[in-house]
């Protein structure tokens, strides 16, 4: 009797085994097919901070400031492989009202000093509309640094005349662009083909601002006009940068036309948190006869 018992135990000790072995494996894919199915056409509201877009900028931001003036302008003029694009306007940190205010100062300033053909007038039949767009430079290796610039562009109303000016987000110059039917002397501009060195060292500071100072400059040579010419050919900034359309004022990338002068600039930064390191750029003086440009170019 005990003997049946202890069979009847052990069978049913088996039978538990096996069901429980099967229960394992079976629920949880039943209970899976379960959940998947409740959640068929339902929306969950995941927080902002899991969205790539929402925090991509400040991620890149804050990256982007432990980099140099200096190579901030080599993100963007392409010397560091990068690949440019608008900024969503969500993330603008300054009113495009602002930016057009001082870029058109600017200008009237390059104007006045006979150092750029056109300025920015509030008189009778000299109206301009302007557009401002906020750029990056994004690096193309580790995509997470970039250079931020602003690009801001004056159109006549009538006259097929553009001023377009690249500025850095604090509106130190990187390229000031003039395109018109045929540029023409007049007002406080007169057509110039040549420049001193004299005029390059204002020129550059200028364009670099009060917080940086201009130690040198001095012919580019060959070397310095090969440079240029080959940048040039990849037309990086030109007056339609971010826009479909095509111009014939672009810049030719077979050749390079006109009249080019290139010096080479040594510029101190100046400010208290920086090394006060020396850097060298190209200045570029670029015209023809529909398009005139001033441009400091990182040379390395």
């Amino acid at each position: 009797m005990r003997e049946l018992l202890g069979k009847k135990k052990n069978i049913i000790l088996v039978c538990t085994a096996v069901i429980a072995a099967v229960l394992s494996i079976v629920l949880p894919e039943i209970l899976i097919s379960y959940k998947t199915k409740s959640l068929e056409n339902t929306s969950l509201d995941v927080p902002e901070e899991y969205y790539p877009t929402s925090s991509y900028y400040e991620v890149t931001k804050e990256f982007s400031e432990k980099l140099s003036e200096y190579q901030k302008r080599q993100l963007i003029s392409g010397a560091w492989d990068s690949e440019i694009s608008e900024v969503d306007k969500e993330y603008y940190e300054d009113m495009g009202y602002h930016v057009q205010e001082n870029a058109k100062q600017q200008i009237n300033d390059f104007y006045n000093q006979n150092f750029f053909p056109g300025s920015i007038e509030s008189s009778y039949q000299q109206w301009y509309n302007w557009k401002c767009d906020y750029m990056q430079a994004l690096d193309l290796n580790f995509r997470t640094y970039a250079g931020f610039f602003w690009k801001t562009s004056f159109t006549h109303y009538e006259d097929n005349e553009t001023m377009t000016i690249y500025q850095m987000p604090d509106y130190r110059i990187i390229k000031m662009i003039y395109s018109s039917d045929k540029i023409k002397s007049h007002g406080n501009y007169t057509l110039r083909t040549n420049y001193s060195v004299d005029e390059g060292m204002r020129i550059a500071q200028m364009m670099i601002g009060q917080d940086f100072g201009v130690t040198s400059v001095k012919v580019g040579g060959e070397e310095g006009f090969a440079y240029v010419t080959e940048y040039m050919k990849m037309g990086r900034l030109t007056a339609n940068l971010g826009s479909d359309k095509t111009d014939e004022t672009d810049m030719d990338t077979s050749e390079v036309d006109g009249s080019l002068t290139v010096m080479v600039v040594t510029i101190q930064d100046l400010r208290e948190e920086t090394s006060n390191e020396e850097e060298t750029y190209y200045l570029c003086i670029y015209q023809t006869d529909k398009e005139y440009s001033l441009e400091l170019l990182p040379t390395e």
